[in-house]
Order: C-alpha cells, then structure tokens, then sequence
C-alpha cells in the first residue's frame, strides 16, 4: 500500500493457501526514511492462525503477542489483548 508514494504497508501470503497471511509490515510513524532500508516500514508484525487459517494472534520481532483474536459462532471477531482480555475496538 502506497501513500504519495511511500510505502505504509506490505504484506507477505502463504504459498499454502491463498487467504494464509504470514506477516505484515507497517509504516507505524509515518516516516518514510527509516527501517532497515531506509523504507520506512519498521513495524513486523507476524501471524498465527489456527487449522482453518483464522488469525488468532499477531506476534511481534521479539516473540510477544501484541493482539489476540477469538471468533464466535458464525465467524464475528473479538480483539484481545495479549493478556486474552476485550480491547476497545470490540
């Protein structure tokens, strides 16, 4: 995704299956001169997903989950904190 164009986000997909997100990176300051390659995208974010390819957790680089996912009958998510409490973009 592009904004003026600067990149504000990239995203990479399984090879697995093709709704099977892998890991997001993100703008987060809006700066677009930092990041390893001067890119501007220093926040990675990678997925977990359970057997149906449900997001259930983002992870960050150093192994913390920053955001949790619990899905109620009929697919309708709930955003969680890493400490599997209600967020308030529920």
């Amino acid at each position: 995704m592009r904004k003026s164009g600067a990149v504000q986000a990239q995203q990479v997909w399984s090879r697995v299956y093709v709704d099977a997100l892998i890991l997001r990176d993100r703008n987060a300051d809006g700066n677009k001169a930092n990041g390893p390659n001067g890119d501007g995208l220093e926040q990675r974010l990678y997925v977990a997903q359970d057997a149906i390819f449900n997001v259930t957790a983002l992870i960050g680089t150093s192994g913390e989950v920053v955001e949790r996912y619990y899905y109620q009958a009929y697919g309708l998510p709930t955003v969680r904190n890493p400490s599997f409490q209600p967020t308030a973009k529920n």
